[in-house]
C-alpha cells in the first residue's frame, strides 16, 4: 500500500497500459500518416507528403521517425512506431508539467501530482495520448511550448523562451500554424501578467522569432509547390470561420466547451464540483501570479477554438496541460488525498479499457479493415489485376496502408473513369464508376469496383 502512495509508482502505472494498444488494428485515420511516410520513402521525396501520390498539405516532421524506424525494423511496424511517437510526447508533456511545477513552487511532490493529473485526464488516457496521429505529437510540442514559455517569462530566462519557440516550430512542422498562435499568445499574456523586470522586450522578440521565422521562410519559400502545400495550413484556419447556419453555430458555441471540459474529466468534474461547493480557495490567485497567468493562458487560448463556427476539439487539446497545472496547484494543498482516489480509479479504468475493451472492440467488433485488405489483395493484386484507390476516408486509408506494406509498393490514385481501361478501384464514391462492375460492397459505403 505504501507503494501506491508513491507518485512515481502511480506515474508508471498510468504509462504501462499504453503498451497494450501498440498492435491494435488501425483506429480512425491513423493510416492517413502511414501511407505518406511509405510513399515519401518509396519515391524518395522527403519534403512533400502524398497520399495515393496526391499531394497532402501538412509539413513532414511527424513522418521522419516513422520512415527511419520503419526502414530499420520493417514497415509492418509503422503503425506501432507512430503510436510510440504520440506516447513519447504524452510522457514528455507530463514530465514538463512536473518540471515546471517543481521549479516554480519548489515542491517535487506537487510536480509529480501535476504529471498524474495530466496523465489521468480522459482524452489523454484513451485517445490523444496514444493514437498514431500527427495530432498527438503536435499536442506535445504545443503543450511544452506554452509550459516552457510561461516558465521562461516567470523565471526571466531567454533560454526557456527560445526553447518555447523551438517547440512551437516543432508543432508547426508537424501539423499546423496554430502552434505559433499558442506560443505567441502565451508569451504576450505572460509578459502582461508577470511583468518581468529583467527581460528586454526587444531582445525577447528577437529570441522568440529567430527559429520560427527561419522555418516559415524555409517551408513557404522552398517547399515543393503542389497547389496545397503552400496554403493548405492557412486555409485550414480560414475554413473554421465559414458560417454554416445558426443551429450548427449554437451547437458549437454551447457544445464545444462542454466537450472540452468532459475530455479533461474526471479531474475537471471534481474541480468544478469543489468550486461549486466553494471549497476551493480562489483568493490564491491574488498572490500567485504564475497560477493566474496559467489560467489566463488557458482561457485566452481557448477562445479562438470556441468562438469560430467550426473547430475540432483536438486543436484545443494542447490546453489540457495548462489546465492540468491550474488544477494541480489549486487542488494539491487540501484535496490531494481525494484526487489520489480518482487517480487510482483512472489507473484501473485505463488497464481495463486499453488492455481488454479496446482489443475486443477494435479487434473483433468494429469493421475489420485487416480482413478487407486481405480480401481486396486476393481479388486484385494476387491475380495480377492493377489496384487503385480514391477513398480518403479511414476505411480506405486503413485498407490501402495494409496492402502497401504487404506488396512493398504504393497503391496510387486511379486515372479518370473515361480513360480507365483495366483494373480495380477501392472507392467510397460509387456514382463516379457507373460503368464498372461492383465486385464487393463493404460496410461504411466502401466498394471494390472493377473494369476488365
Amino acid at each position: 500500500m505504501k507503494l501506491l502512495k508513491d507518485y512515481r509508482v502511480l506515474f508508471l502505472l498510468l504509462i504501462i497500459p499504453y503498451i497494450f494498444v501498440l498492435n491494435l488494428p488501425y483506429v480512425g485515420e491513423e493510416a492517413n500518416w502511414v501511407i505518406p511516410s511509405f510513399e515519401m520513402s518509396y519515391f524518395k521525396e522527403y519534403v512533400l507528403q502524398t497520399i495515393y501520390k496526391v499531394p497532402y498539405y501538412r509539413p513532414p516532421l511527424f513522418n521522419y521517425p516513422t520512415i527511419i524506424f520503419s526502414k530499420l525494423l520493417g514497415w509492418e511496424y509503422a503503425k506501432a512506431i507512430q503510436r510510440l511517437q504520440t506516447i513519447t510526447m504524452t510522457i514528455l508533456t507530463s514530465l514538463s508539467i512536473r518540471y515546471v511545477l517543481k521549479r516554480v513552487y519548489k515542491d517535487e511532490k506537487l510536480g509529480w501530482f501535476g504529471a498524474l493529473i495530466y496523465l489521468s485526464m480522459g482524452d489523454v488516457m484513451i485517445h490523444d495520448g496514444w493514437l498514431g496521429y500527427e495530432d498527438g505529437v503536435y499536442i506535445g510540442f504545443s503543450s511544452m511550448s506554452m509550459l516552457f514559455t510561461m516558465l521562461g517569462v516567470y523565471g526571466e530566462s531567454y533560454l526557456f523562451i527560445f526553447f518555447g519557440s523551438l517547440l512551437a516550430t516543432g508543432g508547426f512542422l508537424t501539423k499546423a500554424l496554430t502552434s505559433f498562435v499558442y506560443f505567441y499568445a502565451t508569451l504576450i499574456i505572460s509578459f502582461f501578467i508577470l511583468k518581468p523586470k529583467k527581460l528586454n522586450i526587444y531582445k525577447t522578440a528577437v529570441v522568440s522569432l529567430v527559429v520560427p521565422l527561419f522555418f516559415l521562410i524555409l517551408w513557404y519559400g522552398f517547399a515543393p509547390k503542389s497547389n496545397v502545400s503552400e496554403h493548405g495550413m492557412l486555409w485550414d484556419i480560414i475554413n473554421k470561420f465559414r458560417f454554416k447556419g445558426i443551429v450548427p453555430y449554437l451547437k458549437q458555441f454551447f457544445g464545444y466547451p462542454i466537450q472540452f471540459w468532459l475530455n479533461m474529466s474526471l479531474n475537471s468534474l471534481v474541480f468544478l464540483y469543489l468550486a461549486f461547493k466553494r471549497k476551493i480557495d480562489f483568493d490564491i490567485l491574488k498572490n500567485d501570479k504564475f497560477l493566474l497567468n496559467a489560467w489566463a493562458v488557458g482561457i485566452v487560448n481557448f477562445i479562438p477554438y470556441w468562438l469560430p463556427p467550426f473547430s475540432g476539439i483536438r486543436y484545443a487539446a494542447p490546453l489540457y496541460s495548462i489546465f492540468a497545472v491550474c488544477f494541480s496547484v489549486m487542488l494539491y494543498p487540501k484535496f490531494k488525498d481525494l484526487i489520489l482516489k480518482f487517480i487510482y480509479f483512472a489507473i484501473v479504468f485505463k488497464f481495463i479499457a486499453l488492455g481488454i475493451a479496446f482489443p475486443i472492440y477494435y479487434g473483433h467488433i468494429r469493421e475489420n479493415t485487416n480482413k478487407i485488405a486481405k480480401e481486396v489483395y486476393n481479388l486484385t493484386i494476387k491475380r495480377g489485376i492493377p489496384l487503385y484507390c480514391d477513398d480518403f476516408g479511414w476505411v480506405g486509408f486503413s485498407v490501402i496502408a495494409n496492402i502497401d506494406v504487404k506488396i512493398h509498393k504504393p497503391i496510387l490514385y486511379p486515372p479518370p473513369p473515361k480513360n480507365f481501361t483495366y483494373g480495380c478501384v477501392f472507392t467510397a464514391n460509387l456514382s463516379k464508376y457507373k460503368d464498372f462492375k461492383i465486385v464487393r460492397n463493404y460496410q461504411n459505403s466502401d466498394y471494390l469496383v472493377c473494369k476488365f
